[in-house]
Order: structure tokens, then sequence, then C-alpha cells
């Protein structure tokens, strides 16, 4: 049995005492050559030197046996031997790096990915070519709710970083002035927003609506002095002159009444719906609330036609075409409004995760389903509104409903009306 043979049968666990003895000896002799070998410039040049005898005679015999003797091709193959084996521990060496970087990147990267929020990830609409993902949805109703005189444009850019780290584009619009801007997130790691940019320094509309924030702040007297002053103000005004003014109520308003009052004063847009979610009555000692409402014009937002499920958040978008095809009357649109708002609220209750990174807070997710469940009860009931409009029709809706006023803010005054067409 040559030495081949045995080696298959120790390699299979079958050798005898005797083989395996024999065949660690001879391992033994080439890890020495190895090593032997691997620390030498083994070359021709290097045989030849070290062949090189002082007595001339004795050189001329060395040289005479030349390439063809059996030591100096027992040593080459040697060498070959020895060369072959470090090129394929460099190659393992090699690949293991390359292996061990791929399985951290996209092995381990994927499964932080998955232990935190993803705005990447597309469960709510898969079909097509173009995906749209969860955080487009996630966004639009974040910005709806909570960011009165902004939509957003279109969907939105993500990018995976790895390791829970993402890129995020967006483009929101100034429903005002009708400016677009562009925001970046640099980063989310850990599930914590990093650099999450100007959106949280947005036209601050807490103090247009500081009475339902703070219901303890209004004073009778020193609003009404307000009041009259920010008349004053717009009286001074061009008439052309194209203002949006915060507007809260004594009595909160219906949908059925926001409708008739946009019916009523067609010259002036509303904005945005400050929804009550809250009972005034109950509120505790210094509470400042939260407030969410909607943009009730079908046109300010641009996403696409694209939504989460109809069934669980019918007429998400506010535009939308009700599956049935059924035609829409006037005398829906209060009963569409209604139905907007909850499933927005709703959908960002069924979205913690996202809510505890993008939102006011962690705290902030119990603030929706609280909400949902007021909504649920004592249905749906305006607070106050943020208006537009050139400020000789501002000042005729101030005229008309000044009984149920409670407090006037002023915005923002352009020159005149945005895109007149």
């Amino acid at each position: 049995m040559n030495f081949k043979e045995i080696f298959r049968r120790y390699q299979a666990g079958e050798a005898t005492e005797e083989e395996r003895k024999y065949i660690e000896e001879e391992m033994e002799k080439f890890e020495f050559m190895e090593t032997y070998f691997s620390e030498q410039e083994f070359t021709e040049d290097v045989l030849k030197d070290q062949g090189k005898k002082e007595d001339p005679q004795e050189q001329n015999e060395d040289n005479s046996r030349g390439k063809d003797s059996v030591e100096y091709q027992e040593l080459k193959n040697i060498q070959k031997l020895v060369n072959r084996r470090l090129g394929k521990v460099i190659i393992a060496s090699v690949l293991a790096v390359v292996l061990l970087y791929l399985g951290i990147f996209y092995g381990v990267s994927s499964i932080v990915d998955r232990m935190h929020y993803d705005p990447t990830a597309t469960n709510q609409i898969e079909d097509g070519d173009y995906p749209i993902s969860d955080f487009t949805f996630d966004f639009a109703a974040y910005v709806s709710l909570n960011k009165p005189g902004y939509s957003v444009v279109g969907t939105l850019n993500e990018k995976s970083l790895g390791f829970g780290e993402y890129e995020l584009q967006y483009l929101l619009i100034d429903n005002v002035t009708k400016e677009r801007n562009y925001f970046q997130m640099r980063q989310i790691r850990d599930g914590k927003q990093n650099d999450f940019d100007s959106i949280y320094y947005l036209r601050d509309f807490l103090g247009g609506f500081n009475v339902a924030v703070n219901p303890e702040s209004y004073n009778k007297d020193t609003q009404d002095a307000t009041n009259e002053r920010m008349i004053e103000h717009l009286e001074k005004l061009n008439p052309a002159s194209f203002v949006s003014s915060y507007v809260t109520f004594h009595e909160d308003l219906s949908m059925e009444e926001i409708y008739e009052m946009s019916r009523a004063y067609s010259d002036i847009d509303i904005g945005w719906v400050g929804v009550r979610t809250y009972d005034p009555e109950k509120a505790k000692p210094h509470q400042l609330n939260y407030l969410t409402g909607f943009t009730p014009d079908f046109r300010s937002e641009l996403i696409g036609d694209y939504r989460p499920d109809w069934n669980e958040y019918p007429y998400f978008n506010i535009g939308d075409i009700n599956p049935n095809n059924e035609p829409i009357s006037m005398e829906d649109y209060p009963e569409i409004y209604e139905t907007h708002y909850l499933s927005r609220l709703r959908y960002l209750r069924d979205r913690p995760e996202f809510v505890k990174i993008f939102d006011a807070g962690p705290e902030k997710t119990d603030y929706y389903e609280e909400a949902v469940e007021y909504i649920e009860e004592n249905g749906v009931h305006s607070f106050g509104v943020l208006v537009y409009g050139e400020a000789e029709d501002l000042l005729d809706y101030f005229d008309g409903t000044s009984s149920n006023v409670k407090s006037l803010t002023i915005d923002q005054v352009l020159p005149s009306r945005p895109f007149i067409y």
C-alpha cells in the first residue's frame, strides 16, 4: 500500500496505529521542510550557491551532475509543493477575510436592521416594479396630523447604510407660500433618530393654537384685546395681501359646520382643521395638550395614487375614490373628513416604532391610542382652523364668525396670493 492510500485511510479514520504513526512522522517532516523553505529564497541560484565548493574540481563534479540529478529534482519538487501550499494558505486567508466581511455586513447588519424600525420596508404596498415604502405613509400621516400648513410632496427616498442606519430624503410643501422645502435625515441608529433636521423647526403653531394647547393660559380680556389688534392690523394691509391665520373657537364645530363654513366663505382656504382629542373638563392642571388635525384640501398632498389597505384605513388619502366607485355628493364630505382623520390617527396608533423615533417622544404612542378612543366615543369636532386668504376676505370671515372666535393669530403675510391663475 502506497503513501497516498495510507493517507486516505488516515483521513477516513480507518488507519491502524502503525499507519497513523507513519503518516504523522511524514507530516512532521513536511512541516519542518515547509518552515525551512518558507524562510529561504529557494531559487535555482540559491541551490547553485549552496552547491559551490572551494575546490574547483568538486564544483566541476557538482556542475556535471546538473539539473538532471536526483537530488536537484527532489528539492525542486519539494519547493513546488511548498509554494503550492503557501499559495493555498494565502488564497484561503484572503477568502476568509472577504467572507467574514460579507457575513458581518450582510448577515449581522440585516439582523440589526430587523431589530429596529426599517423605513425601507414595503409591507403596505409590495406590488409593482416600484413598491412604496411604509415610511412614505408613516411620514405623510405624521405631517398632516401634526404640522399645520405643510404637506408631503411625492414619495420619499430611503437608503439603508447598514446596521440600523438610514439616509432619508423628503420634500414638504408650504401650503401658504407654495414653496418646496427639501429635508434630509442623516441617520437612524439603533432605533433612534439622529440629526433629524429642521422639520422640528418649522413654523411653530403652538402660539397660534395656544389656548387649545394650554387652556389655562386663556384670559378673555387679554385675548379680546389681542384679537382686536389682529383685526386692526388686517385693516391696514393692502386688501390683496395674502394672509394665513390661526383661529380657535369658543364652541367646537362639527365637520358639517366646518364644511358649511368653507362653502359660505369660499374665497378663503381652510388649510388645516384642528380636532379635539381630549376633554377640557378632565384636563390636569398645567397640562399641555397634544394637538392633531387634518388638511381638508384634496390637492395639497402629492403622494400619488398610493395608500395602505382600504379596509383598515378608508380614505387614508382624502381624495380617494371609494372601492365601489360610488358617486360622492357634497353631503358626503363631512363624513369623508371624519373618516380620513380617524384613519390617519389609527394608522399612527398602529405604527408605534415610527412614532417613538420621529414624533414628540415615546409617550406620544399613548396619545394616539387615547385620541382614537376619544374620537370613537365623542366624534370628530374642531377646536380651531388654519385659514388662508386675501386680507379683505379674511376680514369678512372674521366679521361673520366673530361671535365664536376665541383667539385670532396672524401667521404669515405675503404681498399677494401665490400662483394666481
